[in-house]
């Protein structure tokens, strides 16, 4: 589907996940993006590595890199202060386009750029920033309440070793593309992802399509597309993968997007007063005594995250570890803050019987008779609503 050419023309539905603070923006570096000054996209990069040291010209910025490492014997270190040289410095500073995506507030923010400069647009606009430069750094990264999760996709200026330069480098991202992207994964489950300046017809942006959707099937959200070109071509790769195209300059688009927006809240979770002592002794926390459920944040954040990336997730730890009170007290509601429902199942048996039995509870069903039919009940807890999140037993 293709819409207008004219960037006041915003999906509705783009619009109302957003108002909702509801979307990831993946964030290209294959057009210049509306800095004052440089940095570059990374085909003008390619063409100026490439015009400055003879280099074969129109060629992707991967294999310019590699050619010039190859012809000046792998210095590597000479190949970041040219990109250092390009895309950072006093000279480079936010354009209209980064003030566009602070007011917009996204949750998520998957960014090819070297640079920091959309981190410092954020961080004036009254952000918090959780960047992800290396897989490493995943466990650590916190969400809430003007909280953005910054995911930089080719690495960082600030931490040169992390760069993604070549083509081998290009190789190896790939190859761990899903543990990178696992933040990313999770926040797709139920928020649509907008692409700006990716060049749709490349591998990569088809790439990032494919990981941040692993294992949603129906369930992913339609996925957003700008791109200034015409997208015959690009439409055709993309046409069954339920994307949306604008045609339109980006800048143009993300701003006539921020115009069309109130101020946005990043979180529905408010502060919890405690109001009793928070003891239970040897007793298990559950979804009641969130008040009083205290330390494990970050645990119930990763898990939660990890149930929302993955089909099947197994927890396990010794017995008084904390696991049914880190589900109950934790997990659960973080689900039901993204309006997921769940089926909560102590099995001490045969567990099919006792899932089973949970099930028709869920359902309405006062009394579980065999045979059932889990379809049926499924469907009855569900609604019958396609657009309802998976059901997680």
């Amino acid at each position: 589907m293709t819409k207008d050419s004219s960037p006041g023309l915003i999906p509705d539905q783009l619009l109302s996940n957003i108002k909702k603070g509801d979307c990831v923006l993946f964030l290209g570096a294959d057009l210049p993006l509306g800095y004052e000054g440089a940095p570059l996209s990374r085909p003008e990069l390619a063409a100026t590595l490439a015009e400055k040291y003879g280099l074969p010209p129109n060629q992707p910025w991967p294999e310019t890199a590699q050619t010039y490492l190859g012809q000046f014997n792998g210095d590597r270190n000479s190949l970041i202060r040219f990109v250092a040289e390009h895309c950072n410095g006093p000279q480079v500073k936010a354009g209209a386009l980064h003030e566009a995506i602070a007011q917009v507030g996204f949750r998520a923010i998957v960014t090819a750029w070297y640079d920091e400069v959309l981190e410092e647009s954020l961080k004036q606009a009254g952000y918090r920033i959780n960047r992800v430069v290396r897989d490493t750094q995943l466990p650590y990264v916190q969400e809430g309440e003007r909280e953005v999760i910054v995911v930089k996709l080719y690495g960082c200026l600030s931490d040169p070793e992390s760069l993604v330069l070549d083509t081998w480098d290009h190789e190896e991202l790939m190859d761990r593309l899903s543990r990178k992207l696992e933040l990313v994964t999770a926040f797709c489950s139920l928020r649509p992802p907008l692409f700006v300046g990716f060049d749709l017809l490349d591998r990569t942006p088809m790439r990032l399509y494919v990981r941040a959707s692993t294992n949603l099937a129906k369930h992913m959200r339609r996925a957003y597309a700008v791109w200034p070109r015409l997208l015959d071509t690009a439409q055709a790769a993309w046409r069954d993968k339920n994307v949306e195209f604008s045609q339109a300059d980006a800048t143009a688009f993300l701003t006539a997007l921020a115009d069309q927006l109130p101020v946005v809240r990043l979180s529905t979770r408010s502060g919890i007063k405690v109001q009793r002592p928070p003891y239970k002794f040897l007793d298990y926390y559950g979804p009641d005594d969130a008040d009083i459920f205290c330390g494990r944040d970050t645990e119930s954040q990763i898990v939660t995250r990890l149930i929302l990336s993955h089909r099947l997730l197994t927890l396990f730890g010794p017995s008084g570890a904390g696991k049914t009170s880190l589900l109950l007290a934790g997990v659960l509601l973080r689900l039901a803050d993204e309006d997921y429902r769940h089926v909560y199942v102590r099995a001490l048996d045969d567990p099919l019987p006792a899932i089973r039995k949970a099930i028709a509870a869920r359902a309405g069903q006062d009394e579980w008779q065999a045979p059932i039919d889990l379809s049926a009940f499924l469907q009855a807890m569900l609604a019958v609503e396609d657009s309802l999140p998976d059901i997680k037993i």
